[in-house]
């Protein structure tokens, strides 16, 4: 019972974390767009809204999986699909601000730690689903055994 409350706890802090490094930002935007709205701050726009997508997707799959190890599922292939998805969605953030940089649609680093930290948890991520495809490698051949 307690693991539970430590992984709610958790998956909250991760959400406020979330919050906390994109709001700003989306602030900032929002202020500089209310006063005019040009083709680049349509563009800004597009950008932003796929950032978002991005944060909500990282949210509701790190959501899941705290649900799947609740439930005692944790080595499976629904997990393994949820951590790649969660790999994309830490990634997409930097990409979308390179392509952003390079289309000159926007100057300002707005990933809070700039984007190589970034990387280096999608990366992470990429790594653990590694270890994780081969514990579900190993359970799937265990079961065949029993």
């Amino acid at each position: 019972m307690q693991q539970m409350k430590r992984m709610n706890t958790i998956y909250i802090l991760f959400l406020v974390f979330l919050m906390r490094v994109f709001l700003p930002a989306l602030n900032d935007t929002y202020i500089s767009l209310k006063h005019s709205i040009v083709v680049t701050d349509v563009a800004l726009i597009i950008f932003y809204i796929a950032q978002i997508a991005a944060v909500i997707t990282v949210a509701v799959t790190t959501g899941k999986l705290i649900q799947n190890v609740k439930r005692k599922i944790i080595f499976d292939r629904k997990n393994l699909r949820l951590l790649k998805l969660l790999a994309r969605g830490i990634m997409v953030p930097v990409i979308i601000l390179i392509v952003g940089q390079i289309a000159r649609v926007y100057e300002d680093d707005m990933l809070t730690g700039g984007p190589y930290i970034w990387i280096m948890g999608a990366l992470f991520v990429l790594f653990i689903t590694e270890i994780f495809k081969k514990g579900i490698e190993l359970k799937e051949e265990q079961d065949m055994v029993i």
